[in-house]
């Protein structure tokens, strides 16, 4: 009595086995006892793999002269002509090994074994008869003799419980029957003749759709069918193209950013992202803004997402000290908007915010799910912008992937050499792109009107994208201004003393990198305007009087202020209360002094304001706004700039605008008697669009999570160093469901008021200053483009000379133009793949009769317009592409025709090229060792000098380098048996990791396709 179910241990009921279990039982019992064992199979197509799998067992039971009778029938499942049939017996029998088919042809020979092939009709017979001895078992079900079927698919095979013999000759009997019927011929060859030929071939062949079946479910990219809703089919192809690399790289890395061109739909291609994980069941954390929690929620439910099944989370929330992360655990998806707000910008800095440390501990508690970060400037002021957020990834069962392609080793070394200061150069921007290029998914407008014109047309309406038209506006002051303000700025700046910015954490300390950082940034207030540098520098004097007071009269209890914040100002009170009278005096003094310049440099500005009359840059605005006469958005910097072109805009008759600006609301603040509100981003939005206001005035707050595709015009008043700015205040009038031709205005000083170059010299600004205020585009710019080889000090006064060429470039060209394409764009090799898909009608449910595990490399052959091979394999655990991917549209139709040994030896060295390729991109031996391979390779040279060269510092763990320069150390001071054994032991150590090593990297060949030329 069986007291078990044979299921394939699918973990349904408490005892189970498997069907390789009941031929192992079977065949120990023969052995065992030493009962003659005899088998009749009558199975589906695939037998082979099977043999494979029992096939030890076999060769037991024939060596002990008890292997009496294996008589196997196989037929179709389904109607299948005898072409079709021989096909599928050759893939099969091609799964064979030497040995196992030198084995099967021993039987064979000796009468033992015998096979043949039911074509009447459909087959769906499963029937396993096991005779030991004169005892018969007899097993029925669903079971095909394959690996899968033996061991790994959920089957059911029950015995056959006949209580007299005689019932179970009737199963013996049926199956002679169905041998009668059944031949051992195909297509006139015997079946033999065919499993000898097929086993011989070191390449399976596959007809191209079932090639592309089993090729989606080897790579796992099933998802590439998903059908991810019908309510998403407004979402174009480049947007469905996004979601494949993306889930790719999180499936993969545990981690990717998104950043797609801002009016390319971000939040629409993460929604859909989340509604295919909320479909399979999983919980998901999405991470965003306060500002735009509507718009999230907004498109949550437009795409049919219920807010229940989303957890948000307020990105101010993260701010607080006592965050409780332990409530944010078992989620599989996390999504975080804005996440450049995340990025820790100083390599190796301690100082993380608290936002920063908890979203760290947010991923390292969810340590496999998937983390979707977004964001269209994922570096901004540092190289190392990128690394930091990619290292939110690095955690769990992710970390392999990081260390086996080096990835870890990249970001190491670039933040050592940006932590170094070594400057900046080709090779380090490489690295940022080789980084880039596997984490960050970009597509942007070029890539849309290249690649996805179709997606304008669905999208859009339109077949084509016009490039914004760009115009210069530079703009000149009149001779008084010049004179009394912009000829004496440089001089001012460099005699402020900024003594407040000196009175930090219980000391008096001269920070002189700060210092300059306030200088330059007040000069730039006067390049945005004159009213916000005249308003900058009444505040910096109310802040000197208003300290000076506190500081000698110190028993008078401190006023509230909006000069300082709490904190500040206790910090300053508190530090300066440490001073001795001579520094207190110092202090003072240098305040005093600055008061007196600054009064001196308000004069001017007020003297040249009344002498020139009216602000010609807010002139040439307003000949601009006229002109135009259509929706426009104005930008600036600063704020009190926003201020001042509004107040001049009312005076002069402009109704219809309204004007934004972050920060809080000064006290007593008004606009013309009305109280300034505080801002209201989706009122903005709406009014504008709905045609309330013509124009609106912002400050950069505006400049990212808002739409207002009814804008023509976007007036840059003041120009950022950073493109991306431009980029993203162009983006609000240009989005993709409303593309049209729009203009773009950019102020930049004329040269004779452009006092930046003279600036920079005369305050003797360190390069690494001078980086951080134009910013990191601005550098890869100078390196690519050959301006400049290296950003050091020794080239100081070349990079701020470059300075001018850069506003230049940033003030005439197009957004796209200004692009610095550090960031990937199309997987090619997913976007054919999925057309392939669509082409041959391939499904999930297509796959799912796809079940076969392959022992060899699989391949089919196309005619093409040319000849080559596109190649799959796989190399330390990735799957990864070598030669090219023909389309769909350069598809002419199968071919025939076998991998030679010709082509065997082209398909190896192309493999060979790619990995040579790739170990050279991204797993580099660095020039710098560790102090701890240096050491070993200086012993080494000393004592094995002909393992020297076999010693690769990153094929070894940080624990066995440890061990080799344990054991090394031990030769400086033994005795000459003790070295030699010692050396032996470090020789036999290194040789041994290297021969394992190129042993695992060897790639294996998975599949190809063969191109033959028509």
């Amino acid at each position: 009595m069986v007291r078990y179910i044979v299921d394939n241990k699918a973990g349904i009921v408490q005892e189970e086995k498997t069907v390789l279990n009941v031929f192992e039982k079977n065949i120990d019992r023969a052995l065992k006892d030493g009962f003659p064992l005899s088998l009749y199979i009558a199975v589906g197509f695939f037998f082979f793999e099977g043999f494979q799998k029992i096939y030890p067992k076999l060769r037991e039971l024939h060596e002990r002269g008890l292997l009496k009778k294996f008589f196997l029938i196989m037929g179709p499942e389904t109607r299948k002509t005898t072409k079709e049939i021989l096909e599928a017996l050759k893939n099969d029998a091609s799964i064979l090994d030497n040995e196992a088919f030198n084995f099967i042809k021993e039987l064979y020979g000796e009468g033992k074994f015998e096979f043949r092939i039911f074509l009447d009709r459909n087959f769906h017979i499963k029937l396993y008869i096991f005779e030991v001895g004169n005892d018969i078992e007899i097993w029925v079900g669903s079971a095909n003799l394959t690996e899968a079927g033996l061991e790994e698919n959920i089957e059911l095979i029950v015995p056959v419980d006949a209580p007299i013999s005689e019932d179970k000759q009737l199963y013996k009997t049926f199956f002679s029957e169905i041998w009668k019927r059944s031949t051992d011929k195909v297509e006139k060859l015997k079946v033999i003749d065919i499993v000898k030929e097929a086993s011989a071939e070191n390449y399976l062949y596959l007809s191209p759709r079932e090639f592309f079946a089993y090729l989606l479910k080897i790579l796992k990219k099933e998802r590439l069918l998903e059908n991810i809703g019908i309510e998403l089919d407004y979402l174009g192809k480049f947007q469905r193209a996004t979601i494949d690399l993306i889930m790719d790289r999180m499936e993969k890395y545990g981690g990717c950013i998104l950043a797609n061109s801002v009016g390319l739909g971000k939040t629409d291609t993460a929604c859909a992202i989340i509604k295919y994980y909320i479909d399979k069941g999983n919980k998901v954390l999405l991470i965003i803004p306060p500002i735009l929690e509507k718009h999230w929620k907004r498109t949550l439910e437009r795409v049919g997402i219920d807010e229940k099944y989303v957890t948000i989370l307020s990105r101010g929330l993260l701010q607080k000290a006592d965050f409780n992360c332990e409530k944010y655990s078992e989620y599989q998806l996390i999504v975080v908007d804005e996440a450049h707000h995340f990025r820790v910008s100083k390599s190796g800095t301690k100082q993380k915010s608290n936002r920063r440390k908890n979203l760290e501990e947010i991923t390292k508690i969810n340590e496999n799910a998937h983390v979707l970060l977004i964001t269209a400037t994922p570096i901004n002021i540092s190289l190392v912008d990128l690394t930091s957020l990619i290292k939110l990834f690095e955690r769990g069962k992710y970390l392999s992937a990081f260390e086996e392609e080096g990835i870890s080793y990249l970001i190491k070394e670039l933040e050592r050499k940006v932590k170094k200061k070594e400057g900046i150069d080709e090779n380090l921007i490489k690295m940022v792109r080789g980084i880039s290029e596997i984490f960050v998914i970009r597509f942007d407008w070029l890539d849309i009107i290249k690649h996805f014109r179709e997606d304008l047309m669905k999208i859009a309406g339109v077949n084509k994208v016009e490039p914004p038209e760009v115009e210069k506006v530079e703009f000149e002051y009149k001779k008084e201004i010049v004179n009394k303000v912009f000829d004496r700025v440089v001089d001012f700046l460099a005699k402020l003393n900024y003594e407040y910015t000196k009175l930090w954490e219980g000391e008096y300390k001269e920070d002189k990198n700060l210092i300059w950082w306030y200088k330059w940034r007040l000069y730039k207030r006067l390049e945005s305007s004159l009213y916000a540098f005249k308003r900058s520098l009444e505040k910096m004097k109310k802040r000197n009087e208003f300290l000076i007071k506190i500081f000698l009269r110190k028993s008078e209890r401190v006023s509230k202020t909006d000069l300082f914040s709490k904190d500040r100002l206790e910090t300053i009170l508190n530090t300066f209360s440490t001073l001795n009278k001579n520094q207190k005096n110092k202090v003072i003094r240098n305040m005093k002094e600055d008061i007196k310049e600054i009064e001196k440099m308000l004069k001017n500005v007020e003297t040249a304001e009344k002498e020139a009359g009216e602000d010609s840059k807010l002139e040439q605005l307003l000949a601009i706004i006229k002109k135009e006469n259509k929706p426009m958005l104005i930008f600036s910097e600063s704020r009190d700039t926003v201020i001042y072109i509004c107040k001049f805009l009312k005076e002069n008759g402009i109704k219809k605008f309204t004007y934004a600006y972050g920060g809080g609301i000064e006290e007593g603040e008004e606009f013309y008697g009305e109280h300034i509100k505080e801002l209201d981003k989706d009122k903005i939005q709406g009014e504008f669009n709905e045609g309330k206001y013509n124009i609106i005035v912002s400050t950069d707050i505006l400049a990212e999570g808002i739409n207002l595709p009814r804008a023509d015009i976007v007036i840059n008043f003041d120009l950022p160093y950073n493109p991306v700015k431009l980029i993203q205040r162009d983006g609000r009038a240009l989005r993709l469901n409303n593309p049209k031709k729009i203009k773009i205005y950019n102020f930049v000083p004329e040269k004779s008021i452009d006092k930046e170059l003279e600036l920079f010299e005369k305050l003797k600004t360190r390069v690494e200053l001078i980086l951080a205020a134009v910013g990191l585009d601005f550098v890869i710019w100078s390196v690519e483009e050959g301006k400049l080889k290296k950003f050091s000090d020794k080239h100081r006064k070349r990079a701020a000379r470059l300075i001018r060429e850069w506003k230049e470039l940033l003030a005439t060209r197009t957004p796209e133009e200004l692009k610095s394409r550090i960031l990937t764009s199309v997987s090619k090799e997913n976007k054919i793949l999925k057309e392939f898909a669509e082409f041959f009608g391939i499904s999930r449910e297509t796959l799912e009769i796809y079940n076969r595990i392959f022992k060899k490399p699989i391949y089919t052959c196309f005619k093409s317009e040319k000849e080559g091979y596109w190649v799959v394999f796989k190399n330390k655990k990735n799957y990864l592409f070598a030669g090219e991917l023909q389309p769909t549209e350069l598809f002419k139709g199968g071919a025939k025709g076998k991998i030679t040994r010709n082509d065997e030896n082209a398909i190896g060295s192309l493999v060979k090229k790619e990995v040579e390729k790739r170990s050279l991109e991204i797993l580099k031996t660095p020039k710098e060792r560790d102090k701890i391979s240096r050491e070993i390779e200086k012993l080494l040279g000393k004592y094995l000098p002909d393992i020297l060269p076999s010693f690769n510092s990153k094929a070894f763990s940080e624990k066995e380098k440890k061990e080799i320069l344990s054991k090394l150390r031990r030769c400086e001071n033994a005795p000459l048996w003790r070295e030699e054994v010692t050396k032996k032991e470090v020789r036999e150590l290194i040789l041994r990791k290297v021969s394992t090593k190129y042993e695992t990297e060897k790639p294996q060949i998975i599949a190809v396709i063969k191109y033959v030329k028509v």
